[in-house]
């Protein structure tokens, strides 16, 4: 036995629990603790350690939230840059959200081209009707 492997015999022998590994058994499959129960073998795949130091690479770390959960911003202006509440954020066509002041297309300079829309949805739901040709009398 090793220093490592006499290690978890101590420890493991301290909770009552003796694991003992047929070096024949293991080869096979078969694992057995000390009361006669049978353990399975769990299949282990070589990807799975790989994804998961990849994911935690991923993610930026705070110096603030060193769990990594990042911090939920409160919605702001777009143009003034000032605190919006629950009742007077508005979100604009644009996709900018503004605060009671800037919330008007011509108050904060809105990129949307709300003539066009408004020419799209009336060509939609007015088509062109055409009478068939009435002979001359």
């Amino acid at each position: 036995m090793s220093a490592d492997s006499a290690g978890m015999a101590g420890s493991a022998s301290g909770s009552n629990v003796a694991l003992s590994v047929d070096v024949g058994a293991a080869s096979s499959g078969e694992l057995s603790t000390g009361n006669g129960a049978e353990l399975m073998p769990v299949p282990v795949d070589e990807d799975s350690n790989s994804t998961s130091e990849s994911k935690t690479d991923d993610m930026p770390m705070d110096p603030l939230h060193p769990l990594g959960k990042a911090k939920k911003k409160g919605k702001r202006c777009s143009w003034c840059k000032r605190k919006t509440g629950l009742a007077s954020t508005y979100v604009c066509r644009c996709g900018n959200t503004f605060c009671t002041v800037h919330r008007y297309a011509e108050a904060h300079a809105c990129s949307h081209d709300y003539k066009a829309e408004g020419r799209h949805i009336l060509q939609r739901n007015n088509p062109v009707v055409k009478a068939a040709k009435l002979p001359k009398i």
